[in-house]
Parts: C-alpha cells; sequence; structure tokens
C-alpha cells in the first residue's frame, strides 16, 4: 500500500469508529474514558434548573445588575483587573515624557534643555521588566494563598497596596533607580489578583 491509502484506511477507520459512538448515544470522544455522570445526575439536573430560574426572576429584571451577587462580583472583577493593567503599562507611557529632552527658560532668560529622568536605553528597558519580575514570581504563590485565606480578601488587598506603590513611583523616581526597580517588582506582585479571580466566590 501507498502512503496515500494507509492514511486514507487510518482516517475511514477514526471515521466509523465516531460514528459507532454516536450512534450509541456517547460523546465523539468517548475513547477518552471521560467518567460517566452519576445515575441521577440528569433528574436531579432537570430539578434544580426550574428551582434557579424560580430564584433569579424573584431578584427582578436582568437589568437590576446590583441584586445578583454574580453580576456585582464579575463587575468588580473587571474593575479589578482593568486597574492592574493600568499600573502595569503606566509607566510605559510616562517614560516618554519623563526621559525627553524640552526646553526651560531660566529666570535671565537663558534656554536650556533639561529632562526630568537622565535614564538611557538600558536602564529604561530594566524598569519595563521590573513590574513582570514581580508578576512572574507571584503566580504559583499567589494561587495557594488565594486558596488558604481566600480570593477575595487576595483580590483586594493586592490591587490596594499596588495602588498605593503606583502613588509613591514619582516621589520614588526622583531618589534612586533602584529603589524605583524595587517598588515596580512590588507593583507586579500584584498580580495575585489573577490567581485569586479562578477562585470560587465563597472564599
Amino acid at each position: 500500500m501507498t502512503q496515500r491509502e494507509v492514511r486514507e484506511s487510518k482516517t475511514t477507520v477514526g471515521n466509523d469508529a465516531i460514528q459507532d459512538g454516536c450512534s450509541k448515544g456517547r460523546n465523539p470522544k468517548w475513547w477518552r474514558s471521560e467518567p460517566e455522570p452519576p445515575p441521577d445526575f440528569w433528574r436531579r439536573r432537570n430539578e434544580i434548573i426550574p428551582l434557579l430560574a424560580q430564584r433569579d426572576a424573584a431578584l427582578g429584571p436582568r437589568w437590576q445588575f446590583w441584586r445578583r451577587r454574580r453580576d456585582v462580583l464579575a463587575l468588580l472583577a473587571f474593575f479589578g483587573l482593568f486597574n492592574i493593567a493600568g499600573l502595569r503599562v503606566n509607566l510605559s507611557v510616562a517614560i516618554v515624557a519623563m526621559t525627553s529632552w524640552r526646553n526651560l527658560t531660566t529666570h535671565n532668560g537663558t534656554v536650556m534643555q533639561v529632562r526630568d529622568m537622565d535614564w538611557d536605553s538600558k536602564t529604561q528597558g530594566v524598569m519595563h521588566s521590573a513590574f513582570f519580575y514581580g508578576f512572574m514570581v507571584s503566580q504559583v504563590p499567589g494561587g495557594w494563598l488565594a486558596g488558604r485565606y481566600g480570593g477575595c480578601r487576595l483580590f483586594g488587598l493586592a490591587i490596594g497596596l499596588a495602588s498605593l506603590l503606583t502613588l509613591l513611583t514619582p516621589l520614588v523616581a526622583r531618589v534612586d533607580v533602584r529603589l524605583l526597580f524595587v517598588i515596580r517588582a512590588l507593583e507586579g506582585l500584584g498580580a495575585v489578583s489573577h490567581s485569586s479571580c479562578y477562585l470560587p466566590p465563597s472564599t
């Protein structure tokens, strides 16, 4: 047999297996040995769905999102992650103005070219990467901490701490560039909020 005939025969066998599985009422991916649901799964599901729909209807129209905890939780998580994303990129935007030359006129009329931060391209690259060092380190410990102490608490604490450190960034940048690197890395630790979002609301 040629290679083309071998490929066609394998495809035919695979399609026959899928059709055989579908004809028996099984999932086409039945060969993955997925666990079967409990015997009373479908009966309990059909009993619970009407109860959930009734409870949801008692909360009022769908546009009244503040009456549904899942909607409020999703909205707060959105604003929290939006905040973290803004803290991550704010220095990337501000560093353009911080390191650009500008004209400064002194009291005697002399025009001088100055810039706020005398950083070369290497220092700017280090400042850009500082956040991601903390971001990288925080993922696994963040998941463990969220599971142990609760995702809601960790989410709020991480965002609040990262926001506070961001407020200190202009002051620290004028003191020492190494201290600014540490501040940015600590802000990156606020990315534990990503890990805490995957935990159930009850935590």
